[in-house]
């Protein structure tokens, strides 16, 4: 998973469950 790209995309709040 790119979760460097993720947190882009997703909300801020959304990157606090990664």
């Amino acid at each position: 998973m790119d979760l460097e790209v993720k947190r882009e995309q997703v909300n801020p709040m959304e990157i606090s469950r990664w």
